[in-house]
């Protein structure tokens, strides 16, 4: 075989192991691409799932709105048109309507006098649905206006709660509650856009949403981890493939 020949065999040879790096180095960086893209997006799924309630954790210092006795008649209703999502406040005697939702852990009730939709894992005081005309003469004119004007039935004059809480607007409110909230409103005849969901008992250095704050930190560093990953991925096969095409360059010559 002359020179000419072997030459030719060489650089034959060459082109073969500059196509195997080239697919070796396309593969390492699909498998990069896709661990970067899966990493990327657990870390934005728990960043997003974890968000409202870290705005909630830093807002340990806030004032809670305190609303007093809702069933006292000066009770300015004005102060929830002011209520945002992840606000706190605290109320006493508070009137307690469609109590039989609960969850496995929570029960669920409507105030007609605040619009709440409160979940608490308190058990309910139980009311007595036995009504008689004995019972008439025991209500004062603030309870008998509210029975006139069908915002309440008897039993629900005789039991209240005491509570508090982290409050969601109707827009904010998850989407596993918002049936309960719906029924709500169609029961009282409210629109669900001014119902509010109180989350009773729920304060912001709770170990629940410490547990979320540290989520969060995890879920930033992992999104991080992803993207510079990517980067040095992306970087690494243009890299390699600029040495490959060099190299064939310089056989060519």
């Amino acid at each position: 075989m002359d020179d000419s020949a072997r030459g030719k065999g060489h650089f034959a040879l060459d082109d073969l192991d500059r196509l195997k790096l080239t697919r070796e180095a396309k593969f390492r960086f699909g498998v990069r691409l896709v661990m970067s893209c899966v990493f990327l997006l657990v870390g934005l799924f728990f960043l997003l799932l974890s968000y409202s309630e870290v705005q909630f954790f830093f807002r340990s210092g806030d004032a809670v709105v305190e609303l007093g006795d809702l069933r006292r008649p000066d009770f300015d209703s004005k102060v929830l048109d002011g209520l945002n999502t992840n606000d706190q406040v605290s109320f006493r005697n508070d009137i307690i309507m469609f109590n039989d939702l609960k969850t496995e852990s929570h029960k669920l009730y409507y105030s007609p006098l605040s619009n709440f939709v409160v979940m608490t894992p308190r058990d309910l005081p139980k009311k007595d649905y036995e009504y008689n005309m004995q019972r008439i003469y025991e209500i004062d004119s603030w309870e008998e206006s509210m029975l006139l004007a069908k915002k309440v039935f008897p039993e629900d004059l005789k039991v209240s709660f005491d509570g508090g809480g982290r409050v969601i607007a109707w827009k904010d409110a998850w989407d596993w509650v918002r049936p309960a909230m719906e029924y709500m409103a169609n029961s009282s005849g409210v629109p669900k856009e001014e119902l509010t969901l109180v989350l009773d008992g729920e304060r912001p250095d709770s170990k629940a949403y410490k547990m979320y704050f540290m989520m969060f930190v995890v879920s930033v560093v992992v999104a991080a981890g992803a993207l510079v990953l990517l980067v040095f991925s992306a970087f690494r096969y243009r890299r390699q493939v600029q040495i490959i095409r060099l190299d064939a360059g310089q056989a060519g010559n």
